[in-house]
């Protein structure tokens, strides 16, 4: 405050828009980095309380294990990890990130999560929901197992596809500027084609592509990749004009990177400041806290971001390993080899636990404020297999969030 009555809001820090500059060797660029995430890793063990690491099967998370279990021996200890597993077999980590801390010496635990378990705990989980979200499940049930296991404080491996490049769309928009020179034409044509595919087999991904019918703007690939609805879907839910779509549209994503060409770089920045600062952080803190679990996340240290933000988009790519400059670094070859692997997101078997209980979850959803019958055409949509769950999850989360 400056006086009575008087004060400033001023933020310690933020990310600027892209300005790579770093266009050096891929090796020495990993050799810069190997302090670095050791030290970061370290500091982020510090706790006077029970730590363990969320140990999910993927790059990210063995590469946390690899350094923090080296960091625990030269303590005299012994890393502590855990998995959620599943009885739905091919949604389970189970395999791949028992391996990795067989390889690493952790005293590992896997808590299963049942069907049962999720309709038990659904009361419990909209009453920490302090405002929608559609992303928050897996962090309440992960952070449930890690006070389960008598853990305080657990290390997450959130934020490693943004930093280091983990999601496929990033290799898509670096493989040329063909989107932003391609007539506006064209582009409609195409658009339009995928929408209308996406409509007769079911596909609400590729009805998203209705996005870049207009213009093929930063923000509008962004939608493209991760937004929920098409664009005539959102205005059926929401009883919307396209000129107030379009307005809503610019004015939460299309100031943040201003016009230009698309680039992997630009979408990244709004990946980074949408997704996950607005839904995956905000998720973890939440539901984190709603189990007294403190979650950290090294891989998001502002000196990371920092100092890959400046790493030009080339080097955080090879065809033949998922986050080169993340395994390179850390030098192991359990991590090199996590990372030479499909990548498969860690994803709950909710399509499944959602039709066991459609009727309650349904008529959730038809207490949001919004259009009935659009609801209702989604909610059938999701039943009939023609949309998938987050579509649906989130009217019902939006009618679960009004009715408290």
């Amino acid at each position: 405050g400056r006086g009575k009555g008087e004060f400033r809001l001023h933020g310690y820090w933020d990310l600027t828009p892209p300005a790579a500059s770093d266009h050096g060797s891929s090796a020495s660029i990993q050799a810069s980095l190997a302090p670095l995430v050791e030290d970061l890793v370290r500091r982020h063990l510090i706790s006077d309380v029970p730590v363990g690491v969320f140990l999910s099967g993927g790059v990210d998370s063995a590469g946390l294990v690899a350094l923090a279990s080296r960091i625990r021996r030269q303590e005299g200890h012994q890393l502590e990890t855990l998995t959620v597993v599943f009885d739905e077999r091919q949604f389970s980590e189970a395999s791949p990130a028992a391996e990795i801390a067989r390889q690493f010496g952790t005293r590992h635990r896997e808590v299963r999560v049942r069907e049962a378990d999720f309709r038990r705990e659904l009361p419990a989980f909209f009453a920490s929901m302090d405002q929608p979200t559609n992303d928050g499940v897996n962090s309440y049930f992960v952070s449930r197992a890690a006070r389960e296991a008598g853990l305080k404080v657990v290390l997450s491996g959130l934020g490693g596809d943004e930093v280091f490049w983990g999601y496929k769309h990033y290799r898509w928009l670096r493989s040329g500027s063909w989107l932003a020179g391609c007539p506006a034409p064209l582009r409609y044509l195409g658009a339009e084609a995928g929408y209308q595919y996406g409509r007769l087999r079911g596909r609400d991904n590729w009805m998203r592509m209705a996005w870049l019918k207009p213009a093929a703007s930063n923000a509008r690939v962004y939608l493209t990749m991760r937004g929920f609805f098409a664009p005539d879907q959102i205005a059926r839910l929401m009883d919307l004009t396209q000129a107030e779509l379009d307005d809503a549209v610019e004015e939460h994503f299309g100031s943040l990177v201003g016009p230009g060409d698309v680039t992997a770089e630009s979408v990244n920045y709004i990946e980074m400041k949408r997704y996950l600062h607005d839904q995956l952080l905000r998720d973890t803190d939440v539901f984190s806290m709603a189990h007294s679990i403190e979650a950290r996340v090294p891989w998001l240290d502002h000196v990371l971001v920092e100092r890959l933000w400046q790493v030009a988009g080339e080097r955080k790519l090879d065809p033949a390993v998922n986050k080169p400059l993340l395994v390179g670094a850390i030098g192991d070859p359990a991590v090199a080899l996590a990372g030479a692997r499909p990548k498969q997101g860690f994803t709950f078997p909710m399509a499944h636990w959602m039709k066991a209980c459609a009727p309650e979850l349904r008529e959730m959803a038809s207490t949001a404020s919004l259009e009935p019958k659009a609801v209702d055409a989604c909610w059938t949509d999701f039943s009939e297999g023609r949309m998938h769950w987050s579509r649906a999850w989130a009217l019902t989360v939006l009618g679960a969030a009004q009715a408290s």
